[in-house]
């Protein structure tokens, strides 16, 4: 809060570094503009097809009336065009903007489980529903109607988790986290990720193969793999367009910002701005035998933890001190601009029921493989952690985790949203939970398919409920973006599971201490 009103009350000046990004900003907008010139080719082949193209000036005397005729359809698609756009946006806009009430309403009504997941279930039900009504006409008018948000959101999901990534110096500062604690965290949080990751696609390709063996007991290989398990699919590498639209606006927006009369509101929203476009740059930009190692998020965050630390931007002054420090202009980015990107992370969340709705076939077939799988990567997790957490607190009093730091380990394998309702309820520190839910998902979107893949775990169930079930929806983005279709079903049922369960067992034990 001291942070937010300094920000409010001060004006700010950012010269060297913000001269900086908007030089790199307008660099990236003149790059990423050719899709402008694209589109108007476009426009005149169409024009010319129709016989008015914008470059063949027509003479007064030799126009007639079919020429007028056959340049009117022209403006009529460009206007349709243009309102089909506009309601796309204004349909995405609005489900955003109703899963982000939802949540708020549930998180006020359903303590202590988060409202993010209680949503997720209340709209898997209603679309289970909408199949009831009129043949399932609601259905249908209801994923048309979401679609556009959807899409949004599953899109720019990972981009959602990069703010706790961004303050994570501050996180660890405030948590009083010194160095050897925090190497003893990577290490903790590396070697549970490990452990979860193979030891539950372990046990669910032993489901998989048993339910496999009941239900065909022919359809075995000589080596014990099943006929009928599937494999991963090819990824899918879509064309690459000659600009990106999206890199431009943003790239454009960043300059403008930059250029702009500073003010502290301004800042904020240039930082938000700053955070999409170097998200969309590590994700677009960065070769892919690079973004194998590196995920966009960390691209993001290193770009704008970078900027926010060393800017002088809003003159951002430390409460104590009175001087301006790298940690209270992260404080202040996370408390404006982080926070505004971190809102649309719980409707994200809630989302996801679309797609459970659609795997629910494979739920249907695979269940004991989902929910065993589930199950167990809930329990070795978590024992995983408590393991860990008792180890770390026997030591001497200067060396020993405090409880708070220590329960935070538990949760390191659920998505944020539950993970902080979760730490909230348990009396954990909220700022290493959200560290080690980032640290897992990090490790999942970089690591995890290259280590199933090393270690033989091809079928695409277990490699789906492994990943969702130890990097949550970082591990499940990538498998969705690397065309792993049946995987990603897995992984978003593992992670819905897999929170549901965490956040259950942390709510009796919050309720028991």
């Amino acid at each position: 809060m001291a942070a937010r009103t300094v920000l409010e009350n001060q004006k700010s000046s950012w010269p060297p570094v913000r001269a900086a990004v908007g030089v790199a900003a307008a660099l990236v907008a003149v790059s990423e503009s050719g899709w402008l010139a694209e589109c108007w080719q476009r426009w005149r082949a169409a024009a010319r097809s129709r016989g008015a193209s914008p470059n063949e000036p027509h003479k007064r005397e030799n126009a007639t009336v079919d020429d007028a005729s056959d340049r009117q359809p022209n403006l009529r698609q460009l206007l349709r065009a243009a309102l089909t756009h506009l309601q796309r946006y204004a349909r995405g806009a609005v489900t955003v903007a109703l899963l982000r009430a939802l949540e708020v309403k549930l998180n006020a009504w359903t303590q202590p489980y988060p409202g993010a997941l209680v949503g997720l279930f209340l709209l898997l039900a209603a679309l289970r529903l909408a199949d009831l009504i009129r043949d399932g006409q609601a259905r249908r008018f209801l994923e048309w109607f979401c679609a556009p948000g959807v899409q949004f959101l599953s899109t720019w999901m990972p981009l959602f988790f990069a703010p706790p990534l961004v303050s994570m110096p501050l996180t660890l500062q405030t948590a009083r986290v010194r160095p050897r604690m925090l190497g003893e965290l990577v290490a903790v949080v590396a070697a549970g990720f490990v452990t979860t990751l193979l030891s539950t696609a372990a046990i669910t390709r032993a489901l998989l193969r048993y339910r496999l063996r009941r239900s065909s007991p022919t359809a075995a290989h000589p080596d014990g793999r099943s006929a009928n398990a599937s494999h991963p699919s090819p990824p899918v590498t879509p064309p690459t367009p000659v600009s990106d639209p999206v890199q431009w606006a943003l790239g454009v927006a960043v300059a403008l910002l930059c250029a702009s009369p500073p003010q502290p509101r301004r800042d904020a929203a240039l930082l938000a701005a700053l955070t999409a476009l170097s998200y969309r740059l590590g994700a677009c930009s960065v070769p892919a035998a690079l973004r194998r190692f590196l995920h966009p998020v960390v691209t993001c965050a290193v770009i704008t933890a970078s900027a926010t630390a060393w800017g002088e931007w809003a003159h951002t002054a430390h409460p104590l001190a009175g001087t301006v420090t790298p940690a209270a202009r992260l404080a202040a980015y996370a408390d404006t601009a982080g926070a505004w990107l971190m809102k649309p992370l719980g409707p994200s969340l809630i989302a996801l029921a679309f797609r459970l709705d659609r795997a629910r076939q494979l739920m249907t077939r695979q269940a004991l493989p989902l929910a065993g799988g589930s199950a167990a990567a809930t329990a070795i997790s978590l024992a995983f952690s408590a393991a860990a957490a008792r180890l770390l607190a026997r030591r001497t009093s200067s060396t020993a985790w405090p409880r708070a730091l220590r329960d935070a380990l538990l949760l390191r394998s659920i998505t944020t949203p539950l993970a902080v309702a979760a730490a909230r309820r348990l009396g954990a520190d909220v700022g290493v939970t959200v560290a080690a839910v980032v640290l897992s998902g990090i490790l999942g979107a970089n690591f995890g398919r290259l280590l199933l893949s090393k270690t033989d775990f091809t079928e695409q169930v277990p490699r789906g409920v492994a990943l969702g079930a130890a990097s949550h929806g970082l591990g499940t983005a990538v498998l969705a973006a690397e065309g792993e279709s049946e995987a990603a079903s897995a992984a978003t049922v593992s992670m819905s599971l897999v929170g549901a369960l965490t956040t259950v067992v942390i709510g009796r034990l919050g309720r028991s201490t």
